[in-house]
């Protein structure tokens, strides 16, 4: 299984960037798309998992300055020993045959908010590329691969919140979303009639199904 940023850090040179800030940025990018698919993932870490801290020291290390990626390098040697104890880890600590780094939620959002970011000028974020219309056209594109459907991301939800293994902090988020995503349907489907017409009528199935998640709604 190859781990596609940890293969492309080496391979990246100062001298190939314009200047050194954009190295770093590119750096920093990569680490990150790591730290998405490792530190959040479908098999729970426990706090005190020593590769997932020295992983997070070496996050925090290039806050600042990059990472140095040379071959024999003491940081890029931790930085792969780290990535790969969390890939091929296992629920029981047994012998994986599973790479675990990219496990759908959250990296695939993750990807989807960085798609998003760059439909913004990267010198003023307030400023909106011209390419605008592309790139959502785009990213409407990527819903499918990315898994970006509203009804079966609730539908994962509910499998999250019921597992016995849950972070409680988690938990917290999961259910403050669910309460946002049911006050939001609710008040639709209350005032029905100037919410849902025949072009939009189909749409009651989602909104409906939001509840149905959720619990039911009163009327």
């Amino acid at each position: 299984m190859i781990i596609l940023p940890l293969e492309l850090l080496p391979q990246l040179k100062p001298c190939e960037f314009n200047d050194g800030q954009e190295y770093h940025s590119l750096q920093c990018h990569q680490l990150k798309i790591l730290e998405a698919g490792l530190l959040h993932p479908f098999i729970p870490l426990d706090c005190l998992n020593s590769p997932a801290l020295l992983l997070r020291d070496l996050l925090r290390s290039t806050d600042h300055k990059p990472l140095n990626t040379t071959k024999n390098s003491d940081q890029i040697r931790a930085l792969c020993n780290s990535v790969l104890s969390l890939a091929w880890r296992s629920a029981n600590d047994a012998l994986s045959e599973v790479c675990h780094w990219v496990d759908g939620f959250p990296i695939d959002v993750h990807l989807y908010l960085a798609l998003l970011q760059s439909i913004f000028d990267l010198n003023d974020e307030t400023i909106i590329l011209n390419e605008v219309d592309e790139l959502l056209e785009l990213m409407k594109n990527t819903w499918s691969a990315l898994g970006l459907n509203s009804l079966a991301m609730l539908t994962e939800v509910v499998i999250d919140v019921r597992r016995a293994d849950r972070e409680p902090g988690y938990s917290k988020v999961l259910a403050n979303t669910q309460a946002s995503l049911q006050g939001w349907a609710e008040k639709r489907l209350l005032d029905y009639q100037n919410n849902f017409d025949k072009t939009t009528a189909i749409n009651m199935d989602n909104i409906l199904g939001c509840n149905t998640l959720n619990g039911p709604v009163v009327y």
